[in-house]
């Protein structure tokens, strides 16, 4: 089996939020949960910088279709996930 990449760590994880009916992902989330969610999934340990670059790549690349969202009450970038290519 191939060692799961930060990309695929992604987006499993916001396929399962997704899943779960949460399309807005502020941007503290993919820093505070992601890391963890690689180390309990896959025992993988990744630097929150790491998640936070590849995934703006990921969404550059079309991988994962997103818009950023302004939200009145919080200066803080949130994604809307449109979509995400397994």
């Amino acid at each position: 089996m191939a060692k799961m990449t930060i990309g695929g760590i992604i987006k499993k994880f916001l396929k399962i939020k997704l899943d779960c009916g949460m399309t807005e992902i502020p941007n503290h989330v993919i820093e505070t949960q992601l890391p963890g969610f690689g180390m309990s999934m896959f025992q993988i340990m990744h630097s929150p910088g790491s998640y936070s670059r590849i995934f703006r790549m990921l969404v550059r690349d079309g991988e994962v279709k997103a818009e950023e969202v302004k939200n009145e009450y919080s200066k803080e970038k949130h994604w809307k996930i449109l979509e995400v290519k397994l």
